[in-house]
Parts: structure tokens; sequence; C-alpha cells
């Protein structure tokens, strides 16, 4: 009898034993996929204004200052709301109202994908192409230069304030078209890029207002880089912590109620 009641609670210890590893494993694999690593992140969030939202792990979240921004997050803005970006390599985007734009990094380029809405942004001189932003309808590579980029249901255009850009559509033979500094062009399902024009009344009030006060962040930014960066640490560390805490405690839930269901009855 003595015999049998200590095998029994050998097994027991056994079975609690491998549950306890399971559970372990479970947590650690569970880290693993959704742990926020600083190194991963090509971007952050700056000068956000109203209700602006950021698609990441397969969910809407509220953004926040020195948010990082990672490839695949999805930025949409509200009405009366913006955020501007700064990538790793300086490059600042600014995310108007009612925009929506995936970021993507192709061989260490970053690209805009614009679904709807308008971006505005600087891109320091480089020799080869080191910025992209692309809609439904066109791809415009630059290598330094300031820009709006609006999609609408009409169409895609783009307005060149500084530098100059590569306009081409998507079409199987597209047309590339280079517009310069005070030039627009546009194009429009169906066809190519337009022969550049001079800029509309609209992007010239917009280029002696909100583009002025955009350069003027973009340069401070730019020149706080390393605080910016230490701040974006501060958020990535604070949310691993509490990616941590969640899953720590869900992890002893799951033992107590093993633990639970291994009991011997009496």
């Amino acid at each position: 009898m003595g015999e049998d009641r200590e095998e029994g609670r050998e097994k027991r210890n056994k079975m609690k034993k491998k549950l306890l590893f399971s559970a372990i494993l479970v947590f650690v694999v569970f880290i693993r996929g959704h742990s926020v690593s600083a190194e991963d992140a090509n971007g952050t969030v700056l000068a956000m204004e109203g209700g602006v939202e950021i698609f990441n792990e397969e969910k809407w979240d509220k953004a926040s200052d020195y948010q990082p921004v990672y490839a695949q997050n999805i930025i949409k803005t509200s009405t009366s709301s913006s955020v501007e970006i700064m990538f790793d390599d300086e490059t600042v985007v600014r995310f108007e109202q009612n925009t929506e734009a995936e970021i993507k990094i192709t061989d260490s380029v970053p690209e805009v994908a614009l679904k709807r809405g308008r971006v505005t942004s600087s891109v320091l001189p480089q020799e080869e192409v080191a910025f992209l932003v692309s809609s439904p309808l066109a791809i415009i590579g630059v290598r330094g230069t300031e820009f709006t980029v609006t999609q609408t249901g009409q169409g895609t255009d783009v307005a060149v304030y500084k530098g100059r850009v590569e306009f081409s559509d998507r079409s199987q033979k597209p047309k590339k078209v280079k517009v310069s500094a005070g030039k627009q062009s546009f194009v429009y399902t169906g066809s190519f890029p337009s022969t550049p024009i001079g800029l509309s009344p609209e992007y010239k009030k917009y280029r002696d207002t909100e583009l002025k006060k955009f350069v003027t962040r973009t340069l401070n930014n730019r020149k706080q880089k390393e605080k910016i960066l230490l701040e974006r640490m501060k958020v990535i560390k604070e949310k691993s912590k509490k990616i941590i805490e969640n899953l720590d405690e869900k992890n002893k839930k799951l033992l107590r109620e093993r633990k639970e269901q291994t009991a011997p009855k009496r």
C-alpha cells in the first residue's frame, strides 16, 4: 500500500514538472515572438496632433510621442490630426489629416505606401535613391528633396518644393517624369504622368505656410536626433516591461490552474 502511494506521488511530481516545463516554454516562446526590439525600429513618432493610430501586431493602437515605428506599420490620421515620423536616416515625413499609409523598408530604403491622403517629406541629399513614396497609381523616388504627394479618388499628384523627384506610373511599361522644384505632376488611372507644370495656388499656399513650419521642425529634430533616440528607447523599455509583466502574470495563472488540475483528490 505504501509503495503504491509513493509511486503515485512520484508520478504526480513528474507530471507537475512536465507541466511546469511546458508553461515556461510557452512563456519564453511568447516573449520571443512579441518582444519589442530597438534594433528593428526604423523611425520615431514626433509632432503628433489629434487622433493618430498605428496598426501593429494585428491591431490598431493610439500613437504616442517618441513611439517606435517599424516596417509594415500602418499610420492613420483622422480629421484635424497629423503626425510626423523621423526615420533613422533623418528622412522626415509628415502625415496630414485623413491619411493612411504603410511603412515599408526595401534594401534599407524607407518607403511610404500611401493609400489615401497627403504626405510631405524632407530627404537629405544622397547619391542613390534614398526614399520612396508609392501609391496605387505611382512611384516617386528621391535622392534629396522636399515634396508633397497627394492620393485621392481621382489620382496621384506630386508637388516639388526643393530638389527633384522621379515620378512614374505603375503600368507594365511605365513612363518616368522628372519633376523639379516649383513644379507638379499628376497621374490618373490608365494614364501616364503629366508633363510638369507650375505649382497650383493650393500647393503655393501650403509651401508658404505648413511647409515652412515643417522644415523648421525638421531641422531642429535632426539636431536633436540623439535625444529623440534616447526617448524612443525609454518607450521601448517601458513597453517591454509591461509585456513581460503581463506574460508573467499569465504564466503564474497557468501554473495555478495546472496545479489545481493535478492536485490529488482526497
